[in-house]
């Protein structure tokens, strides 16, 4: 009951890509991450070989619905195959939310089980925010259920790299040390800071959005509470 899981749980493009090329460099820790090519990260590794299997049927149409149940064992079979059992610490990273508490009880059973969970400003969200409220309402109910988890953000990770590292470290002492220049944050404009202690995000909202994004927030107070998130933006008549 020594083992470690830690899993990196994000909402899509929220920052997890390059957070899990942080948490690669822990020498404690083993990711699905190839060394032979460690540029590539691939999104819930263990997910994506029972996906390329076919052991899943029905993944594609339900793989975001809380009443699909994910084979576990299966699951763990396929991590067998990328983790590294020597390391202390095995994680991997996916963007099904709703499968964490099954990933909770399944593990909790072989050792301790940590949740970071990633959320972004809902208005500087790649995508609509009824996409980011999708997501973000599970990352939300996550945070106040899991046992042992940590709510990061997008901004912490652009703006203040060394502190969320040194939170990931007092959340998870094991990991011992984090390598935070190898990760690549990508801005609003869609390119990518070489440095991700720089590179702060930028506004790229027409007032048109930020009206439509303050309504569909209005009906989820108690996401934007969790998330810290307020509506900074001057709302519509």
């Amino acid at each position: 009951m020594n083992k470690k899981y830690l899993f990196l749980v994000s909402a899509p493009h929220s920052g997890s890509t390059a957070l899990y090329k942080i948490l690669h460099t822990s020498p404690a820790i083993s990711t699905c991450i190839s060394s032979s090519n460690p540029s590539h990260v691939g999104e819930g590794s263990a997910l994506f070989h029972l996906r390329r299997d076919t052991l899943i049927e029905g993944w594609a149409d339900n793989r975001y619905s809380p009443e699909f149940k994910l084979p576990m064992q299966k699951a763990h079979d396929a991590y067998k195959k990328l983790w590294d059992p020597s390391k202390p610490i095995l994680c991997d990273k996916f963007t099904e939310a709703v499968h964490a508490p099954s990933y909770e009880h399944y593990f909790s059973q072989l050792g301790k089980v940590f949740f970071v969970l990633l959320t972004r400003d809902p208005y500087c969200y790649r995508h609509g925010v009824q996409d980011w409220y999708f997501h973000n309402k599970t990352i939300a109910e996550l945070h106040n259920s899991l046992k042992n988890c940590l709510l990061l953000s997008y901004e912490d990770l652009v703006s203040d790299t060394r502190s969320a590292r040194n939170r990931l470290l007092s959340f998870l002492p094991a990991l011992q040390t984090l390598d935070v220049a190898v990760g690549k944050i990508k801005n609003l404009k869609g390119g990518s800071t070489t440095d991700p202690l720089h590179g702060p995000l930028e506004n790229l909202n027409t007032p048109r959005n930020v009206e439509s994004k303050n309504r569909d927030l209005d009906r989820a107070p108690h996401i934007v509470e969790v998330m810290k998130y307020l509506n900074y933006f001057p709302k519509g008549d």
